[in-house]
């Protein structure tokens, strides 16, 4: 009869061997091909925030200046009254280096750029009487006005009040909203608290609605801020935030509230340009000739001068386009070569940006954007 054994111990060791040398390369493998999902996932992910922001951010300014025909308006809101230089509607800021609670200050291009605008929504009536009287003057601490249609105008939104040509407009805050039945339907819109007072300087000539005559026109408003919040503010650093309140705003620094939000996050900069046609003669906005006589793009060189203010004396009635940049990160940073950063944005020097080993994998989008920045009464 045949003896019979088993494994001798040698064998079961090069068994052993053998399946964790086989374990390890597919493990190995897997992990690579999982590193690599993942890396893409982030990527993608990346890019398709950077276009989403950018993408909402276009929506806003697109409509930059809608019903602001001149470029400039008057402020009277709670927070904000209006001075003899009027606000334009749109207003960059070029690397803001401090963000207060309600402006920016100070320049630095190796620092994202802020942004605000401010537009008519679409949503129109017209003023029956102002402070109670036909045809009364808005010069008073608790402004507020009777109108043909309070529907679609809500407390917390903003209203532009016009000159029946749409000139000389004014945006107050709605603290009230008062009127009964169905739509449309008559009521009142009042403007809280203002001081001081306004003055009939700087107010559009108030005309009440007789049924004959069109009385002052009302509009409701938005207006927006965008700027990056810096890398040191807990949760919230190096994302692109949204001010609902824009230009009346006391909150910029006031993250994750009801009107500072998040829009997208691992931002590595965000600049804007604005082209504005000094010279109509020429019939285009020239890029990067050292002239402002020639090159009329505000914030694409380290050497441009500040956007000037629109005024009464001098509207803007030739701004033509806004180019929007925004540079993101992915959220992870992986080991190799990141991606390979060729120029700057705008202003930006290239030698400004972040470079860390492992790196994170960078996206950009860009847009050029041209406003409409058009009359109502066209």
């Amino acid at each position: 009869m045949r003896r019979q054994r088993g494994f001798t111990l040698m064998e079961i060791l090069i068994a052993m061997a053998l399946t964790t040398i086989v374990t390890a390369s597919v493990l190995s493998i897997v992990r690579t091909q999982l590193m690599a999902f993942e890396q893409n996932d982030q990527v993608v992910r990346t890019q398709q925030n950077a276009r989403a922001g950018l993408d909402f951010v276009e929506s806003i300014v697109r409509r930059a200046c809608g019903g602001i025909s001149q470029g400039w308006l008057w402020v009277y809101t709670p927070t904000m009254q209006a001075t003899s230089t009027p606000m334009a509607c749109l207003r960059y800021f070029d690397g803001p280096t401090s963000i207060n609670a309600s402006s920016f200050t100070g320049t630095n291009a190796n620092l994202p750029d802020a942004l605000e605008v401010v537009y008519a929504t679409g949503t129109m009536t017209a003023i029956s009487a102002a402070n109670g009287a036909a045809g009364a003057s808005l010069t008073t601490t608790a402004p507020f006005v009777d109108v043909l249609d309070t529907c679609n105008f809500n407390v917390g939104d903003y209203a532009i009040l016009t000159d029946k040509d749409y000139a000389n407009p004014a945006l107050f805050y709605i603290s009230a909203v008062s009127g009964t039945g169905n739509c449309p339907r008559a009521g009142r819109l009042s403007f809280g608290t203002v001081s001081p007072a306004p003055t009939t300087a700087y107010l559009p000539v108030v005309s009440a609605y007789t049924g004959a005559a069109s009385g002052t026109p009302v509009l409701k408003a938005a207006t927006y801020s965008f700027y990056v919040a810096p890398s040191t503010v807990a949760t919230y650093g190096s994302m692109l935030m949204i001010d609902s309140n824009g230009i009346a705003s006391t909150g910029h620094t006031s993250y994750g509230t009801t009107y500072v939000q998040p829009a997208v996050e691992g931002v590595v900069d965000f600049q804007v340009a604005v082209g504005v046609d000094n010279n109509p003669t020429d019939g285009a906005i020239t890029e990067n000739t050292g002239s402002k006589s020639t090159d009329e793009w505000y914030g694409n060189s380290s050497s441009d001068a500040a956007l000037p203010t629109p005024t009464s004396a001098a509207p803007w009635t030739t701004l033509k386009q806004v180019r929007l940049s925004l540079m993101v990160q992915s959220m992870n940073s992986y080991p190799g070569a990141g991606t390979t950063l060729s120029q700057g944005f705008e202003d930006r020097p290239l030698s400004s940006y972040p470079s860390v080993t492992p790196t994170p994998r960078y996206r950009a989008a860009s847009i050029v954007v041209a406003p409409r920045a058009w009359n109502l009464a066209e």
